[in-house]
């Protein structure tokens, strides 16, 4: 039933989550762990006291790099490795910290991630739905800075820092033994290094404006603001520096090619050993960042291409964002039917931040009694009922999945596309008596059907009063939408049920045939920061003709949606597949286009 799984995750959420930890850290000593990167490091006793912390503590039981170990077997370092190295590092720069500065960076590192959920980065495609239900106490909006596709996770972060009782009281404990006289001095109100924390980790410029309120315009603490957003995630960025360092360490099939690479990268921060007196300003920043850029950039993009966004990975990570996505929809509808707002919300919470292993078992057991809660639509409740499908069959079966996708897999052009079809197939996989059949559709597809379907192609379409740059931000409105939440801005169970009925309807003979899709969330993600590049021509030119070159040159085999079927049918069974998709996204396209031509 689905009322006991509800209040249980509810249960374990208020257990672990929320309740204030009794622990004296007073009794603590510092400590030393062994990383595999930067051998000793001492742990301050008050970082040992926040990596107690259940919420933080969850972070050692989440995969860095989610199911990839799958296919590279060393890729079993967790969330707290890297966070733990982010932490590390922070404080190896700078020469000249206080305490009170070495702690609150130390802390910044630790935190910086704790809004990843279980399985991490995969599930980046959902948490904008999550946020939708969650943002419920006033904390932040829909028009704040954070909630944008680059920023759902820290909005999750934020959004702890400023409600958790676990968190907020640990770090009022911190802040008591801070008493160091410098402009950030939590002496008067400990609260103030949790206003710190959420401001560095949020990478705002003026993030101070939404979290140190008190903070009165002081220069120099503002100043001190913005060098400890430098060090995280800017100019020096430490989190990058961790996690290209750490990632290759794990997981790259190539590491010995990029030894002397990876080398560079943690021997550069010997270059910036201190800082001038005017607080932010670097000593051989320029020849850092020059060295840091080339030293990473050949791991970075092998990185990228192999192990975080290869097609195995985007296919596991694909399926893994369906089937944590229906467990959403199902929670958040008995949620509306039976509990208040709060604590429907502190459920998806609780479910989200559950670690891998506990995440997989929810999943399951969710979708398992999905059918018993009111209020989904019949559209939606099929779509859950194909998610359980694949969690029974796919999701169990993945590392044989994932060898299929990886030794199957070819350039567009090398695969014969179903007859009268334009998808692309992958191969085929038995599990017990069902066969699946695994296909893609990808940009040849898009630029052929969708865009020049739907005449814009051309310059001519922009109205005269529109300028390039303007149509170029639209899109960009446009694709981030969508990369929020993928499912919902296409509306992907309505599309998989139409084509299911359609399908039922010229298939009576095999009842059991079924359509499953999965739309690709890194075509979205590499596609939008393609668009955003400083180096990019887009909005400069011909916005139609510069990003239909851009397509080709970059994504020209990428996958859109991968395409699922269950059982065997027609040959026209593809093209009823195809042209439901190019249908809404023609709708998608057709809609963003009169937003144009309705601007003035």
């Amino acid at each position: 039933m689905i009322q006991p799984l509800f209040y249980e995750i509810l249960a374990n959420y208020e257990s672990k989550f929320a309740r204030v930890i009794d622990l004296d850290y007073n009794l603590m000593n510092d400590d030393t762990i062994i990383d595999p990167i930067y051998g000793e490091i001492v742990l301050d006793r008050r970082i040992l006291y926040l990596t107690s912390l259940p919420l933080v503590e969850r972070l050692a039981r989440i995969k860095q790099l989610a199911l990839t170990y799958l296919v590279y077997q060393g890729a079993n370092h967790s969330r707290l490795e890297h966070s733990l190295g982010v932490s590390h590092l922070l404080t190896k720069f700078p020469s000249d910290l206080s305490v009170d500065d070495s702690v609150t960076l130390q802390i910044v590192g630790l935190l910086h991630d704790l809004g990843h959920s279980g399985w991490g980065h995969a599930l980046d495609g959902v948490v904008g739905r999550l946020i939708s239900e969650v943002l419920v106490e006033g904390s932040l909006s829909e028009e704040s800075p954070f909630f944008s596709y680059k920023k759902l996770d820290i909005a999750i972060v934020s959004y702890l820092l400023l409600h958790n009782d676990q968190l907020t009281n640990a770090l009022n404990n911190v802040a008591r033994s801070l008493t160091s006289d410098n402009a950030l001095s939590y002496v008067e109100n400990p609260s103030r290094l949790r206003d710190v924390v959420a401001s560095v980790i949020s990478e705002e410029e003026n993030g101070y404006e939404l979290f140190c309120k008190w903070i009165d315009s002081s220069p120099k603490a503002i100043e001190k603001i913005h060098y400890f957003i430098e060090l995280l995630g800017r100019d020096i960025n430490c989190d990058r520096v961790d996690w290209v360092v750490r990632d290759a360490h794990h997981a790259f099939h190539m590491v010995t090619a990029y030894t002397g690479s990876i080398e560079k990268v943690s021997k550069n921060r010997e270059l910036l050993k201190t800082r001038n007196k005017r607080g932010g300003a670097l000593v051989n920043k320029a020849e850092y960042l020059k060295n840091l850029k080339n030293a990473t950039k050949a791991v970075r993009e092998e990185l990228y291409n192999k192990v975080y966004e290869g097609t195995e990975k985007s296919f596991m990570d694909s399926l893994l964002v369906r089937l944590v996505y229906s467990c959403l929809m199902v929670l958040s509808a008995y949620g509306n039917a039976t509990a208040s707002p709060s604590t429907k919300s502190r459920v998806m919470m609780g479910y989200i931040f559950l670690p891998d292993e506990e995440l997989s078992h929810y999943t399951e057991s969710i979708l398992n009694v999905a059918s018993q809660v009111p209020g989904i639509d019949q559209a939606s409740l099929n779509f859950i009922r194909g998610s359980d499908e694949l969690q029974q069959s796919i999701f169990k079966n993945m590392r044989v999945v994932m060898s299929l996708i990886r030794n199957n897999f070819r350039p567009a052009k090398a695969i014969r596309p179903y007859e009268g079809s334009n998808l692309k197939k992958i191969g085929k996989l038995r599990i017990g008596y069902r066969e699946f059949s695994v296909s893609y559709l990808d940009i040849d597809w898009f630029m052929a059907k969708v865009l020049s379907g739907n005449g814009l192609t051309s310059k001519h379409t922009l109205p005269s009063h529109l300028t390039q740059v303007e149509a170029w931000v639209l899109m960009n409105q446009f694709l981030n939408d969508m990369r929020i939440d993928v499912i919902s801005s296409l509306e992907v169970y309505k599309i998989e049920e139409a084509i299911n009925q359609l399908v039922r309807d010229q298939n009576k003979a095999n009842s059991d045939f079924r359509v499953y899709l999965l739309p690709n969330y890194y075509f979205l993600r590499s596609l939008t920061e393609d668009l955003e590049d400083p180096k990019s021509s887009i909005g400069k030119g011909d916005i139609f003709k510069d990003f239909w070159q851009m397509l080709i040159k970059k994504h020209a085999h990428r996958p859109i949606f991968f395409i699922l079927t269950k059982g065997s049918g027609s040959e026209d069974v593809y093209a009823i597949i195809e042209n439901e998709i190019t249908n809404k996204f023609g709708e998608i396209i057709q809609n963003w286009s009169r937003e144009i031509k309705n601007r003035t």
